[in-house]
C-alpha cells in the first residue's frame, strides 16, 4: 500500500512537471508580440530570443544526463525547475533588453532537463506502460493549452504580459519542492556501466534509414517551435485578428495536437507507422498552406486545427520507427534527439530573420519550405520501407 502511495505521487508530481513546461514552452510565443513592442526589438531580435532559448534547451538536453549521473537525477531535476524560476522571474523583473536574452537562456535549461530526465523515470518506473505515458505528454499538451489563456487574462485584467510569466515562475518554484518530496529512481550503476558498452556502437549510422529520422524530426521540431513561436506575432502583423483572437488561436493549435495524439491511439492500431508519418507530413504542409492564403478568421481556424491534428502523431511515430536502431543505444538516441534542438534553434530564427526585412507573412512563408521538405522525407520513408519489406518476401 505504501509503495502504491509512493508511485501515485510519483506520477502526478511527474505529470505535473510536464503540465508546466508545456506552458512554459508556449510562453515565449504568447509573449512575444508583446514583448517585442515593450522592448522596440524587431524580428530577428524575437528570433534570436527563440533561437537563444532552444540552445539553452539543446545544452541542457545533453548535459542534464550526465551530470546527473555524478549528482542524482533530484538534483538535476530541481535544478531544472528553478532555471524556469530564475529564467521568466529575471524577465519578469529586468527592464534591460539585454537581459532578457540571458535569461531566457536560462528558462530553456529547464524545458531540456525536465522534459528529459522526467521521460526517463517515468518510463523506467512503469516499464515503459504506453497509458501512463500517453498521459504524460497529455500533461504537456494540456500546459501548453492554457499559457495563451493565462497571457489573455493577465493583459484582459490590466496587469500586462509580465504578470502570465511571474505566475509560471511560481509555478516552476512548486515544482522544484515537488521533486524534492517525491520517490525518485536512480539509475543502476551495475545497470548503466553493462548498457555502456552498447553506447559506443556506430552500426546505425551505415542505416540510410537513420538519416532520414534524424531530418524529420529536425523540420518537424524546428517548424513545430515556430508556429508555437510566431503564429501569434503573425495574427497580428497581418491583421487577421486582434491579440485576443492570436492567443486562442494558439492555444487551439495544442487543443487539436491534443485531439490527434488521442486518435493517433486508434489509428496506429489500423495503419502502419510510416503510413501515419506520411500523412502527418502531407496534411501539416496542406494545412498551413491554407494558413497563410486565407484571410478569414474562421479559415484559419480551420487550418490551425488541421495543422496541429497533423502534426500531433509525427513525434512519437518518428521514435517508434526509430526504435530498432535507438534501442540500446543512448548515442543513436542522442544524436537523433539533438537533431531536433537544432532545428529548434536554427528554423525560428530564420523565420524572425526573413520577417524583419519582409514582414511577418514572407517570415512565415519561410515554413512551407521546411514542411515540404519535412514531408519529403516522411515521404522516402514510406519508400524506403516498403522497398525493404518487399525485399524481404523475395528472399
Amino acid at each position: 500500500m505504501a509503495e502504491d502511495k509512493k508511485t501515485t505521487l510519483f506520477l502526478l508530481g511527474n505529470y505535473y512537471a510536464f503540465f508546466v513546461t508545456g506552458a512554459f514552452v508556449l510562453m515565449t510565443g504568447a509573449v512575444m508580440p508583446y514583448l517585442l513592442g515593450d522592448y522596440q526589438l524587431g524580428y530577428d531580435q524575437g528570433g534570436t530570443l527563440l533561437m537563444l532559448q532552444a540552445v539553452g534547451n539543446l545544452a541542457a538536453s545533453v548535459l542534464g544526463g550526465i551530470a546527473s549521473a555524478y549528482v542524482g537525477r533530484r538534483t538535476v531535476l530541481i535544478f531544472g525547475s528553478l532555471s524556469f524560476a530564475l529564467g521568466y522571474g529575471g524577465v519578469v523583473l529586468t527592464s534591460s533588453p539585454a537581459a532578457i536574452y540571458i535569461f531566457l537562456i536560462i528558462s530553456g535549461f529547464g524545458v531540456g532537463i525536465i522534459n528529459n530526465l522526467s521521460n526517463v523515470v517515468v518510463s523506467e518506473r512503469t516499464d515503459g506502460d504506453p497509458g501512463i505515458i500517453n498521459i504524460l505528454h497529455m500533461s504537456f499538451g494540456i500546459g501548453a493549452f492554457l499559457a495563451p489563456f493565462i497571457v489573455s487574462a493577465a493583459v484582459g485584467a490590466g496587469l500586462g504580459w509580465k504578470a502570465a510569466m511571474a505566475v509560471l515562475s511560481v509555478l516552476a518554484l512548486i515544482l522544484a519542492w515537488v521533486f524534492i518530496r517525491i520517490d525518485l529512481p536512480e539509475p543502476d550503476d551495475k545497470k548503466e556501466k553493462e548498457q555502456g558498452r552498447s553506447r559506443i556502437s556506430l552500426a546505425f549510422l551505415k542505416d540510410i534509414r537513420y538519416y532520414v529520422f534524424m531530418l524529420i524530426i529536425f523540420f518537424y521540431v524546428g517548424t513545430e517551435n515556430s508556429i508555437n513561436g510566431w503564429l501569434t506575432s503573425y495574427i497580428l502583423d497581418t491583421g487577421i485578428g486582434d491579440g485576443f483572437a492570436a492567443q486562442r488561436l494558439l492555444a487551439v493549435t495544442w487543443l487539436a495536437v491534443i485531439a490527434g495524439r488521442l486518435s493517433c491511439v486508434w489509428l496506429s492500431k489500423h495503419l502502419s507507422r510510416e503510413t501515419m508519418l506520411f500523412a502527418g507530413g502531407a496534411g501539416s504542409l496542406l494545412f498551413f498552406i491554407l494558413l497563410i492564403v486565407s484571410k478569414n478568421i474562421l479559415l484559419v481556424y480551420a487550418a490551425v486545427i488541421g495543422i496541429g491534428f497533423f502534426l500531433a502523431g509525427i513525434y512519437p511515430n518518428t521514435v517508434a520507427n526509430a526504435a530498432y536502431l535507438i534501442g540500446g543505444s543512448g548515442t543513436a538516441a542522442g544524436l537523433l534527439f539533438a537533431c531536433g534542438g537544432l532545428g529548434t534553434s536554427f528554423i525560428p530564427y530564420l523565420v524572425g530573420l526573413r520577417a524583419e526585412t519582409g514582414g511577418m507573412e514572407a517570415g512565415m512563408l519561410t515554413l512551407v519550405g521546411s514542411l515540404l521538405l519535412f514531408a519529403l522525407f516522411c515521404t522516402l520513408n514510406l519508400v524506403i520501407s516498403k522497398y525493404r519489406s518487399r525485399a524481404r518476401q523475395a528472399v
